[in-house]
């Protein structure tokens, strides 16, 4: 059981770091093209007043994980301001159900997680994003760190 268990922990590292260079580009460029941009009226743009967070948590579906869950569930008990709560993964369902927060929806998702199985979450929340239920949308999500690196 070692050894299998040795074998997923290193594809899982692998995963994790392959995406890495690519989302720190998308964020630089991403910045770079906003501080040029200038006057735009686009809704996602627009500076409004935090009345109402939209939190997506991701979470594992299992336990037995050491400090993954319990350190994203530290960041959530830390909110203090009103928030509306979208989960994918079972513990943060769970978690959030048992402190009675605002859960608005919960997404199921696989190991391998395919692209429109993370599109329902991320449409439901630019839907409310623009309706004004929500007035940000921020991730809460575990961050991988190797030592080694």
């Amino acid at each position: 059981m070692e050894l299998v268990s040795a074998s997923k922990m290193k594809k899982a590292q692998q995963a994790a770091l392959a995406g890495r260079p690519y989302a720190n580009l998308m964020a630089d460029m991403l910045a770079a093209l906003s501080a040029q941009l200038g006057e735009l009226n686009h809704p996602f743009l627009v500076e409004r007043p935090i009345k109402t967070r939209g939190i997506l948590l991701i979470t594992t579906d299992k336990g037995l994980c050491g400090p993954l869950n319990a350190n994203l569930f530290k960041l959530v008990s830390e909110i203090k301001t009103p928030a509306k709560y979208y989960v994918i993964g079972r513990k943060g369902m769970q978690f959030l159900a048992r402190t009675k927060r605002d859960l608005v929806a919960d997404f199921p998702v696989h190991d391998r997680v395919p692209f429109n199985e993370v599109r329902a979450a991320a449409e439901l929340m630019v839907k409310h994003f623009t309706e004004g239920l929500i007035d940000t949308v921020e991730i809460i999500y575990p961050r991988f760190k190797n030592r080694e690196i």
